[in-house]
């Protein structure tokens, strides 16, 4: 098993991501200074490409989701619970996603993060954002689960099932403005992109250089004519030595045909630069269209 921890990643789309060493009997683990981490929080395949050994709680829940662990710390204190932010997800080959954990009733709300089977199901990267993963999804189609089981009391677990597919829905890059080039913090203008038909949004990435310890937000998409699509919760990947620079949400829309804006909550520590046009940086990925 390997404990929930702070690493960090190189540039991408500069933010490619780092080789990994094994770990115990078969897991992979990207190397890097590691910390401690901070109480656990809480978030379709989509994602450019870029899981330590343990063995299930025996109160996983088997289907994923909360577990209903019975641990307590006095005679009326409520048990132990964590819950994952999703249960049941395909991915193709090879493709990366978020997960976040949350542990509630807990003194220390922390998780420790394993895979089932422990060898051959991927790589997983803990994050410096509370409870968050990366999963990568090995190259060969199958079942796996990735599972979070509370360090304070080990009997109670949740998991996400993850189905390997080479058949998973394509997902196309639908509006990119990502650059290489030094950033600065405040877009001066409305970051905006059009779609010609309905499409199914799986994806939206912001990037935010200097977010420090800024608490993570959200990202909607606001039609032209005002209707809003959003506000989505965050979660947060390591990029380019940075802790919780690239955002990512996981919409799961349908949008009509139009002109989008990209809408941040954090719009003071969202990254542009003359390349951009000075607008912020963002990621929208959808279904391959019809």
């Amino acid at each position: 098993m390997t404990r929930d921890h702070v690493e960090t990643f190189r540039p991408w789309p500069a933010l490619m991501l780092g080789l990994s060493v094994l770990v115990g009997c078969g897991g992979t683990f990207d190397p890097g200074p590691l910390a401690t981490t901070a109480p656990a929080m809480s978030s379709s395949d989509t994602g450019d490409g870029p899981m330590s050994t343990g063995a299930m709680s025996s109160s996983d829940t088997g289907d994923g989701g909360a577990s209903t662990g019975a641990s307590t710390t006095g005679a009326m204190s409520a048990p132990v619970l964590v819950t994952l932010t999703e249960t049941d997800v395909t991915l193709a080959p090879g493709r990366w996603r978020l997960f976040a954990a949350t542990v509630e009733n807990a003194t220390f709300p922390y998780v420790t993060w394993s895979l089932d089977p422990p060898v051959n199901g991927g790589v997983f990267r803990a994050q410096a954002a509370p409870g968050t993963v990366q999963y990568e999804a090995p190259a060969t189609p199958g079942t796996y689960r990735l599972i979070a089981t509370s360090d304070e009391d080990p009997t109670v677990s949740a998991a996400v099932t993850i189905t390997v597919s080479a058949s998973a829905p394509p997902t196309v890059m639908i509006f990119d403005n990502f650059n290489q080039d030094s950033v600065q913090s405040g877009p001066d203008e409305d970051t905006t992109f059009i779609v010609a038909e309905t499409r199914h949004i799986t994806e939206v990435h912001t990037y935010h250089h200097a977010v420090g310890n800024n608490p993570l937000g959200t990202i909607a998409l606001r039609h032209s004519d005002g209707t809003i699509y959003g506000h989505w919760p965050v979660l947060a990947l390591d990029t380019a030595l940075k802790l919780k620079t690239l955002w990512v949400c996981y919409p799961g829309v349908d949008i009509k045909q139009g002109t989008y804006t990209v809408v941040d909550s954090s719009p003071a520590t969202w990254s542009m630069n003359a390349q951009s046009n000075y607008l912020g940086f963002a990621h929208v990925y959808g279904l391959a269209a019809p």
